[in-house]
């Protein structure tokens, strides 16, 4: 094997590990546009993993002189350094309405122990119950009169209070 053969079959292992996954999502004037939008993809040299097809969609207000516009979906593997080269086309572009780039979320699954839950007993439920009601007794202020509103303090004892605060 020449070493320029190692040299670009070492390159392409670097590249492939440099990849990461995006979304595309992309407004478009017609559907055949996406057409356009996937051979700007393949041009640029990244990987298409998924594509939805084009739904028609009725816009909110008019953008570039549409009403109505197609919503299109494509998920794609890239280096970071396609993406400026995709977005530049993407800019100056006549068939795209907007669009949007993202590196989508990953989220990790974790796994579930399956270990069984004890039920608690009578007296853990009843112990609960006794210490809510003892907390419930315990917050209830002096303060408060039958009807729920608060007495007024008078002069000396907001002073009182204050001072304690102060000190």
């Amino acid at each position: 094997m020449t070493p320029q053969k190692t040299r670009a079959i070492v390159s392409n292992v670097m590249e492939e590990s440099n990849k990461r996954k995006y979304e595309l999502g992309l407004m478009l004037n017609s559907e055949e546009a996406i057409n356009d939008v996937v051979s700007v993809l393949n041009k640029a040299g990244v990987e298409i993993e998924k594509q939805e097809a084009p739904r028609k969609v009725n816009l909110a207000y008019e953008i570039k002189k549409h009403n109505e516009a197609y919503f299109a979906v494509i998920l794609f593997s890239a280096s970071p350094d396609q993406l400026p080269v995709i977005e530049e086309t993407f800019k100056f572009s006549n068939f795209i309405l907007r669009y949007i780039l993202i590196k989508p979320i990953v989220i990790k699954k974790t796994k579930i122990s399956t270990k069984e839950k004890t039920s608690p007993d009578d007296s853990t439920i009843n112990n609960n119950i006794e210490t809510k009601q003892e907390i419930l007794e315990q917050t209830k202020t002096p303060s408060h009169s039958v009807s729920g509103q608060r007495e007024a303090l008078t002069n000396e004892d907001l002073e009182k209070k204050l001072e304690e605060i102060l000190k």
